[in-house]
């Protein structure tokens, strides 16, 4: 028994001495960091005090499936690890940690934005950093080899998503009963009614027709002069004259600007939880970009430019040749829309 405690004191002696003579750099790699999980008393304390914590006020912005300011906390690795604003947590220096100034809201982003936590539920994250960041049992995804798997690599199957494929031209199906068929478009609908064993509805009358189409390219019904009108023209090109007429109106691009702007989460301002309003990070005219996208759709701005200039407008020339190009900036709101006024800007939904 002796002997075996000789052997330890003497190891620990060197280690000792090694950390003495390398500058200290092992031990104070060591305190540093923190343990890798810590002992036993502070794994229990991390699973039966701070991971409940976490999953009740942290992981649903910060878990598996979504990161954001790329700040996750489902492991100790990604803890240390930190989000783009740096070191979340530095172990056993709680008054250097970005975690406890959010906190305890004293620096922006405050955190939870809901709600501040009370003041045990503080002193826990606390105690906690400072026992050096102590964690329970970790459990990391594997493949098939047993390996843990690389941060975006693409799997076989997502290769095969059909957005990833190559546009090819389908062949054009044969209908049984195809006399109403007017184009190319109206035999895939067809191909699909006759295998659903759906008759094809009849057309529709001068005045359903222009209700229809009113409603899909400008969202409003048609007034009763446009009806009219269309009701006195017999000419060949009477639907076609309907359809320009829409398309160039200014309700049109009002209409379709409002999908793309869900799309992006555009909001005038942020009407969310009373509490977790930030009036010093409400939009401010907001409604320059709305405008702009309504522009957009109406000026036929070609689609690839139009992603360009929401990505970069800042960086692109003006068509006049001026030395700004209001209009470029204004399209990059985009990178600001959304719920960002409480975190780090997500980057993977500017994606």
């Amino acid at each position: 028994m002796r002997l075996i405690f000789r052997e330890m004191w003497l190891g620990l002696l060197a280690v000792v001495l090694m950390g003495s003579i390398g500058g200290g750099n092992l031990l104070g790699a060591e305190e540093e960091r923190g343990t890798e999980e810590g002992d036993e008393a502070g794994r229990e304390f991390f699973e039966k005090e701070i991971r409940p914590l976490l999953v009740t006020h942290c992981l649903e912005c910060h878990g598996e499936e979504k990161q954001e300011g790329g700040l996750q906390l489902t492991s100790r690795k990604e803890v240390l690890a930190g989000g783009d604003a740096g070191e979340a947590v530095i172990p056993k220096k709680p008054g250097e940690s970005l975690l406890m100034q959010a906190v305890e809201y004293l620096e922006e982003p405050k955190m939870p934005p809901k709600g501040k936590l009370s003041d045990g539920e503080i002193a826990k994250l606390r105690k906690w950093i400072e026992m050096g960041v102590p964690w329970g049992v970790e459990s990391q995804p594997k493949d098939g080899g047993g390996t843990v798997k690389k941060e975006f690599e693409v799997t076989d199957k997502q290769r095969g998503w059909w957005a990833f494929q190559g546009v090819k031209d389908p062949v054009v199906p044969t209908l049984k009963n195809g006399g109403w068929v007017q184009n190319e478009i109206d035999c895939f609908i067809g191909e699909k009614l006759e295998r659903e064993g759906i008759s094809v509805a009849e057309e529709a009358d001068r005045r359903s027709w222009l209700r229809r189409v009113t409603f899909d390219l400008t969202g409003l019904p048609p007034t009763p002069e446009e009806l009219e009108a269309f009701q006195a023209d017999e000419s060949g090109e009477a639907y076609e004259r309907v359809v320009d007429r829409l398309l160039g109106s200014p309700a049109y691009g009002e209409k379709y600007a409002r999908h793309w702007l869900d799309v992006v989460r555009y909001a005038d301002y942020h009407d969310g939880d009373a509490k977790a309003r930030d009036l010093n990070c409400e939009p401010m005219e907001a409604w320059r970009y709305r405008d702009w996208v309504v522009s957009a759709f109406n000026g036929d701005l070609p689609f690839d430019q139009f992603i360009e200039h929401q990505i970069c407008g800042d960086l692109l020339p003006s068509p006049e040749g001026k030395d700004y190009y209001a209009e470029g900036l204004v399209a990059t709101t985009f990178l600001t829309n959304g719920s960002w006024d409480r975190g780090d800007a997500d980057k993977e939904k500017m994606v």
